[in-house]
């Protein structure tokens, strides 16, 4: 039947006190239009569908809205989240990590986020799947993106492969909010950079010449690699170094300026500890060896 239904524990409890243990059943499946469901405040764990099929805790497939408030999934078998068809709001919930890759959450309609948001297990966004983050979330899989993911929120992601479309937007109700990315960015991916990036250590951005880097958007590289051809952007830096200008850098490695012409630089690219700048060659020939090296090749 169609309607709304609500799933709750008692008021004032939290959710790691209400449990609802399914012991390998299956929960919810939406199949018909206007069906919606909320759950609020409620631990779900051990549900299984079927012969291990996807959506254990909810299997959406209806023009109808499931609604998690303050929820923990843990242990659910395969999928616990399939959303086919329909949305789904995930408002301070945390999905723990569980063995053999179960406990994830599969997409292929829209999910939004809201308030604190913990993934421990696998998000996967199939092509016709939209995710927009707000509030603070945080990915501790690499998230499989073959759909279109906006992060607006204040994003911890570990990685993200496939080949869909991700943009990192700027959030007007929230503008310090930003991206931190501690793992890989698959280079497949169409990446609109509009706010800041910030690649942690260990991380790898992988920019294309068909992406977008709009002149609100930034990249911190604080330990991480960026895996782009950017001599222009660099030559542009450049300029502004030989006229007096500095930029601060942390521990990082910056890849792809072997087509930077560096003979329209008369001046030394001089590396300090986490900075540098511009200086004048004969000033410190003993300090850049391997850079007349360069311009002698």
């Amino acid at each position: 039947t169609d309607g709304l239904f609500y799933v709750k524990s008692a008021s004032g409890r939290d959710a790691y006190k209400s449990i609802i243990d399914a012991d390998r059943h299956s929960m919810f499946e939406l199949l018909t239009d206007g069906t919606d469901l909320r759950i609020s405040n409620l631990t779900i764990q051990n549900a299984r569908k079927g012969n291990n099929e996807d959506g254990s805790v909810i299997f959406l497939n209806s023009d109808s809205t499931v609604t998690l408030t303050g929820v923990i999934l843990s242990e659910n078998i395969k999928a616990a989240i399939y959303n086919l068809r329909g949305v789904v709001n995930i408002t301070d919930t945390t999905v723990n990590n569980a063995s053999n890759s179960y406990n994830i959450i599969i997409n292929n309609d829209r999910l939004n986020t809201f308030g604190t948001n913990l993934f421990g297990s696998a998000v996967k966004n199939d092509t016709s799947g939209v995710i927009v983050t707000k509030g603070k979330n945080t990915f501790e899989k690499t998230i499989a993106n073959d759909g279109r993911i906006t992060f607006s929120g204040d994003d911890t992601i570990s990685g993200i492969s496939g080949s869909g479309v991700v943009i990192f937007a700027e959030n007007s109700s929230d503008p310090e909010a930003a991206t931190s990315v501690s793992g890989t960015v698959a280079a497949e991916l169409e990446l609109h950079v509009e706010n800041q990036v910030t690649l942690k250590e260990g991380s790898e951005f992988n920019l294309n010449a068909g992406d977008f880097w709009t002149d609100k958007g930034s990249i911190i590289l604080d330990g991480g690699v960026l895996n782009y051809d950017i001599s222009e952007t660099l030559q542009n830096l450049f300029r502004k170094f030989k006229d007096g200008k500095t930029m601060q850098l942390y521990n990082n490695e910056i890849k792809g300026i072997a087509a930077i012409d560096w003979k329209e630089f008369p001046q030394a690219l001089i590396v300090s500890e986490k900075s540098f700048q511009c200086g004048l060659i004969a000033d410190r020939l003993t300090d850049i060896k391997s850079l007349l090296e360069l311009f002698a090749k």
